[in-house]
C-alpha cells in the first residue's frame, strides 16, 4: 500500500497551510494512531478525509492526548453549548481539541498555568481553575477551558 492510501484523501481545495497541516493531521492518525479516516467535515458527511475520525475513534478520545483531556472536553460539551461536540470530537485539524490539548491539563496545574503564560507574555497572573462569572475586559487576559488567568497587577 502507497503512502497515499495510508494518509488517506485530502481537500482540492485547501491553501498551503491548511493542505500541510491537513496533511501532518491525517499522518499522525494513520502513523502513530494507527486508525483508519473517517468522514466529515459535518456529522453527516459522506466525504472521508484523512483528518477525521470514525465514530468509534472518537469516541474513545482519539483526538485528545490522553484520558484526562478527554474527560475535561466531555465535561465541557456536555455543560457548555459553545464547543461543536462533532468537530470537537471527530475533526483533527478543528482547533477546539488542540485548545483542549494545550490548555485543558493547566486547569488542575494552577501554578504550571501561571508560569506557562508568564513565560510566554514575561507578566505575572494569578490563576483559577474555573472560569469566572465576573469578568472584567482590563483583568482577563486568557479564559481557557475551566482556567482563568488574570494580570496579578490589574485590581
Amino acid at each position: 500500500m502507497d503512502l497515499l492510501t495510508w494518509i488517506g484523501p485530502q481537500s482540492a481545495g485547501d491553501s498551503p497551510t491548511v493542505r500541510r497541516h491537513r496533511f501532518h493531521q491525517s499522518w499522525y492518525r494513520a502513523f502513530v494512531l494507527g486508525l483508519p479516516p473517517g468522514t466529515g467535515p459535518q456529522e453527516h458527511a459522506t466525504s472521508v478525509y484523512g483528518n477525521m475520525l470514525r465514530a468509534e475513534d472518537a469516541a474513545s478520545g482519539s483526538n485528545f492526548l490522553t484520558d484526562e483531556i478527554h474527560q475535561i472536553a466531555e465535561r465541557r460539551i456536555a455543560e457548555d453549548g459553545t464547543i461543536e461536540p462533532f468537530r470537537c470530537r471527530h475533526n483533527m485539524l478543528s482547533s477546539q481539541p488542540m485548545c483542549f490539548n494545550l490548555i485543558g491539563p493547566l486547569q488542575f496545574r494552577p501554578s504550571l498555568a501561571a508560569a506557562f503564560v508568564q513565560a510566554a507574555i514575561g507578566r505575572d497572573v494569578e490563576v483559577e481553575s474555573h472560569v469566572s462569572a465576573s469578568r472584567t475586559r482590563r483583568a482577563i487576559l486568557v479564559t481557557a477551558p475551566d482556567l482563568t488567568l488574570r494580570s496579578a497587577t490589574a485590581r
